[in-house]
């Protein structure tokens, strides 16, 4: 169910600047190791455990993070509400693995690797998705003007995201769901689809030169 605005306002209002400060120092020391030194994130030493569907989830809700989470292996994390405003924050040597970031406001990319996530009614505007992205739920997002190039998408739903401007070129999308989308002025220039793929009727001012369907 989607959180009010009293309630994504309650949510990133109940972490104090000492928490913060603590968190961001303990992502901060891993921040810049080799790939060959990734560390799973024990995130249940920096917040207290939710159940979510009958799965405990370390509580991170709300937060607002400006650490760069790479090299890391992150699993069971909820981020619902939370807001990431540095640059490069989901750099390409990190897993996601069943982790929330529903109703979550993004100003980074997202190159690394997520496995049954959910972005659900999140505000991904203008950015880059790396990826590759298996069994992500991207309903309902904002897309516009976001980039991918190369991109592998597999078994995800799109279900009515806005796409307006989006620019997703050379990608793959295999066994992804798509319904009330908005396109337009974009491109899907060289994609492949194998299953479903966006309405074509609603393609008429997006570039779809050498699109496989």
């Amino acid at each position: 169910m989607k959180l009010s605005r009293t309630e994504l306002h309650d949510l990133r209002d109940r972490w104090d600047g000492a928490t913060l400060d603590t968190i961001r120092a303990t992502l901060c020391k891993w921040a810049f190791k080799r790939p060959n030194q990734r560390v799973d994130l024990d995130a249940i030493s920096l917040a207290n455990s939710i159940d979510i569907d009958g799965n405990s989830y370390a509580d991170l809700r709300g937060i607002s993070l400006v650490a760069q989470l790479n090299y890391y292996a992150v699993s069971r994390v909820c981020f619902d509400a939370a807001t990431f405003e540095g640059f490069g924050q989901f750099g390409g040597y990190s897993t996601f693995d069943d982790c929330l970031f529903r109703q979550t406001k993004f100003n980074t990319n997202l190159h690394s690797q997520f496995t049954n996530c959910s972005f659900a009614s999140s505000n991904l505007r203008d950015a880059k998705l790396g990826g590759p992205f298996i069994d992500v739920d991207f309903s309902f997002c904002n897309l516009n003007n976001a980039a991918a190039d190369q991109s592998v998408f597999t078994n995800c739903d799109f279900t009515g995201c806005n796409l307006k401007s989006a620019h997703l070129t050379n990608c793959t999308f295999t066994d992804c769901k798509f319904g009330d989308n908005s396109f337009g002025r974009g491109s899907l220039y060289r994609s492949k689809f194998m299953g479903d793929s966006p309405d074509r009727d609603g393609l008429a001012d997006t570039i779809v030169d050498a699109v496989s369907w």
